[in-house]
């Protein structure tokens, strides 16, 4: 495996971070990641490599306000002052495009975690242009707290300015996580069961931050944008997607509101959507106890469908 990272102009010209595991051999295919809140795509290595050991090059992006992209304490988990997760999502077609450009026709897969999924799911609909979609720890309709969140949201930001850390609305946003897991040795237990991955998150000074003010008005209008029927209506009929979630996952209410989504690209016409929920495992499946279990699956997935892609061509 050959690792590498660079920078590349976002889609309003920002300098955006990002990371490349490339295999030894040619590519047969790419997978693009985009991590989930208050991490960054070093996070994904152990991940990336076992794809580059199966002939897959990986690349992933710091989003903006998070890993080697914020280029401060004070950018850490804030995306712009106007338009934020949009010029996210645009970012992340950027780095598609820089992908496609150094790598032309090979497949392209993309995988969003959490906070990632609801910015892959506007890419998609924005987009299309993929041999498949995975979503993990995804979230869904955040219900009536959603929609009454934004005066909150709106409130807060008055009252502290947009780029003051506001543990308010992170309390809002996912102080609750936790509570299934209690008594917690951590406040990140609901990650993973794993205590290394959780040590580690921990002491990551990248990791787990309370963001800015400003930061959850981009989270909450992303999740709403993603949730809403003009996007889910917008999907490609023909895009193959795959759900990969812990069913004590406390993001996606222990998977039910992950199957919620799931009925509704199925009730939109998509016709190649699957499933896969892992007893026990909580909102990382890819630092789970059992992650290799996770990876075949995931790469199973991806082999079926390039397989049947090369049949079609045939």
């Amino acid at each position: 495996m050959k690792a590498s990272t660079f920078t590349y102009k976002g889609g309003d010209g920002a300098e955006i971070f990002a990371r490349l595991w490339r295999p030894e051999e040619p590519p047969k295919a790419m997978v693009q990641i985009v991590h989930g809140k208050a991490e960054h795509s070093a996070r994904y290595a152990p991940f990336a490599q076992f794809l580059t050991g199966q002939g897959f090059a990986v690349y992933a992006n710091d989003l903006r306000g998070h890993g080697e992209t914020a280029k401060s304490e004070r950018d850490l988990g804030y995306f712009a002052d106007r338009d934020g997760w949009e010029l996210v999502v645009e970012d992340l077609f950027a780095l598609s495009e820089r992908i496609r450009k150094e790598l032309p026709g090979l497949p392209l897969f993309l995988l969003g975690h959490s906070m990632g999924t609801p910015l892959a799911r506007c890419y998609i609909a924005r987009h299309g242009g993929l041999a498949g979609c995975i979503l993990s720890g995804t979230i869904g309709h955040p219900g009536l707290l959603g929609l009454v969140g934004r005066s909150l949201v709106e409130r807060e930001i008055k009252k502290v300015g947009a780029h003051t850390p506001s543990r308010k609305l992170e309390n809002l946003a996912g102080g609750s996580f936790n509570k299934q897991f209690r008594p917690a040795r951590t406040e990140f237990d609901w990650i993973s069961r794993d205590t290394a991955v959780v040590d580690a998150y921990v002491a990551d000074p990248r990791c787990g931050f309370v963001a800015q003010a400003g930061f959850y008005r981009d989270l909450l209008a992303v999740v709403l944008a993603a949730n809403g029927a003009a996007c889910v209506s917008a999907t490609p009929r023909e895009l193959p997607l795959l759900f990969i979630t812990g069913e004590r996952d406390p993001v996606g209410a222990n998977g039910k509101k992950v199957r919620a989504v799931i009925r509704r690209f199925e009730q939109a016409g998509l016709r190649d959507v699957s499933a896969r929920f892992y007893p026990g495992a909580r909102h990382e499946c890819l630092n789970e106890m059992g992650r290799e279990e996770v990876y075949r699956d995931i790469l199973s997935w991806m082999t079926a469908h390039l397989d049947r892609q090369e049949s079609v061509r045939r």
